[in-house]
């Protein structure tokens, strides 16, 4: 499953995901668009990762930068399952961080479904 765009927006998150009963998961490589801000970006991260982990449901989420392509991130997530996706999806805590990330990366997203039984 991948989709590209932004990964804040559930009507972005296939339906099979959101109606998953088992784990879930996401990976976003963004890409640092022109004239963006590499340090605003990871000040965004350190801001929103504790408000992420914290969600109910989420069993791993974390945000890596590229060590041979300066201006790329990677972006994972891991939920319990698809309502608690969507619960990060909706969550107010990180619409102003959603808002500037996606104003200054290009996404790319793959959204993933765990083969544990």
């Amino acid at each position: 499953m991948s989709e590209s765009g932004d990964a804040g927006s559930s009507s972005l998150a296939p339906a099979e995901v959101l109606a998953s009963a088992g784990p879930v998961g996401v990976l976003s490589v963004g890409r640092l668009k022109p004239g963006a801000d590499h340090d605003r970006v990871r000040r965004l991260a350190e801001l929103t990762l504790p408000v992420a982990q914290a969600e109910p449901g989420c069993e791993h989420y974390a945000i890596h930068a590229s060590v041979g392509e300066p201006g790329v991130y990677v972006f994972y997530g891991r939920w319990s399952s698809g309502p608690d996706v969507l619960g990060h999806l909706q969550n107010p805590g990180l619409q102003d961080y959603r808002t500037e990330t996606f104003a200054n990366l290009d996404f790319e997203t793959t959204w993933l479904r765990s083969f544990e039984a």
